[in-house]
């Protein structure tokens, strides 16, 4: 089975995790991560959702910022097998992880393409123009 960790400073896990459940539908893969905000140890947390998560689970571990504290407290995982870490989340990018069919492990390349798509959702929406055609109105 594949888990997902959603691990950020302060409350953004919470809301992402929320919100992929919202978008996606309810799920029990799902873990937030919402770090230093109630002063309990992230190792802790780390260590309690790592409970739920066999050695035969696949793991994805999405993290706010490359180079937090967040990140660094989960780059030991690194070396696990079927474990994927990906910092810099965004929604449609873990959106599109929470989606993937979990009857096959993802692959690498395969995460590089969602967070190439990921990356493409960022975009800078002044630079577009609406055009209204009189069936609009």
């Amino acid at each position: 089975m594949r888990k997902i960790i959603v691990a950020s400073h302060d409350k953004l896990a919470d809301g992402m995790v929320k919100t992929l459940k919202f978008i996606g539908g309810e799920r029990d893969n799902l873990f937030p991560l919402s770090a230093y905000g109630d002063n309990k140890p992230i190792d802790d947390q780390i260590k309690e959702i790592m409970e739920n998560v066999s050695e035969k689970d696949e793991l994805v571990i999405l993290t706010d910022m490359v180079g937090g504290s967040v990140n660094q407290k989960f780059f030991s995982f690194k070396e696990r097998p079927n474990t994927h870490i990906i910092s810099g989340m965004n929604l449609p990018l873990a959106l599109s992880i929470v989606l993937q069919p979990e009857e096959d492990l993802l692959t690498a390349d395969q995460i590089k393409y969602l967070i190439k798509e990921g990356k493409d959702q960022v975009i800078y929406v002044n630079d577009y123009s609406v055009e209204v055609s009189d069936d609009d109105e």
